[in-house]
Order: structure tokens, then sequence, then C-alpha cells
């Protein structure tokens, strides 16, 4: 969802700010350099790298850095950085199904892989029966 939110901001964005750009607006350059950032690090995001999160997430802490001048911007940059961040950095859950149950299992995608977790059910079949959990 995060991923989207970059794509659908960077790429609108960049082309309401495109005219500006062509007219040789001053700071034109810069400003579609930063939304074209955006549209890297949500396409990146969708492809589950590591470092478009911190990308994403420095995306974000330059636009509070940029709007501090203006209270009403910086609280907005600060509550999307905030949401933004908690979203990236969470850890992400993930479903496995064993013998007709669903089972939920808490795990960072990044760093387990899923086929260490169906191992974990292979080993330990009883963890998945609901008599096994009262």
């Amino acid at each position: 969802m995060i991923a989207w939110l970059y794509l659908t901001v960077g790429i609108g964005a960049f082309a309401a700010n495109f005219p500006r750009l062509l007219a040789a607006e001053p700071d034109s350059f810069m400003m579609e350099v930063t939304e074209a950032v955006a549209i890297v690090a949500g396409v990146f995001l969708l492809r589950r790298k590591n470092w478009a999160r911190w990308l994403a997430i420095a995306w974000m802490a330059f636009h509070v850095a940029i709007s501090v001048p203006d209270l009403h911007l910086l609280v907005v940059h600060l509550l999307f950085f905030f949401v933004i961040t908690w979203g990236l950095l969470r850890p992400r859950r993930k479903s496995i199904s064993v013998r007709g149950h669903r089972q939920v299992v808490e795990a960072n995608l990044c760093n387990v892989p899923s086929a260490a977790i169906t191992q974990i059910w292979r080993i330990c079949p009883d963890l998945s029966s609901p008599a096994a959990r009262n």
C-alpha cells in the first residue's frame, strides 16, 4: 500500500510539475528529481527491496526538513513521516496454510525465508492442530 502511495504521489507530482521544468523555472529540476526518487522508492518497495524502505523514509524526512518554515505543512509532513515509518519498519505478517488450518506467523519477511517457516510446520505438525492449542 505504501509503495502504491509513493508511486501515485511521485507520478502525479512529476506530471503536475513537468510544465515548470519545460518553462525552466528555478528549482523545477530539483523538484522533478525529488519526484523521481519517490517513483524509484515505490517501484522497489513493490519488489520488496530493503534499501527502498530506507529511501522512502529518507524521502519523507527530506520533506519534513524543507517544511520547517511552515507550521501547518510541518505538522502534516510529520504525521505522514511517522505513519509511513511505522508502516515500513513494523514486523510483517505471513499467513501459512497447514493441513486446512490457517496459521498466522509473525515474521520479518526480509530475514526469514518462507521455506524455513514451512519447515517448522513440517517438523512440528501438532502445533497446527486445535487440540494442541488447548
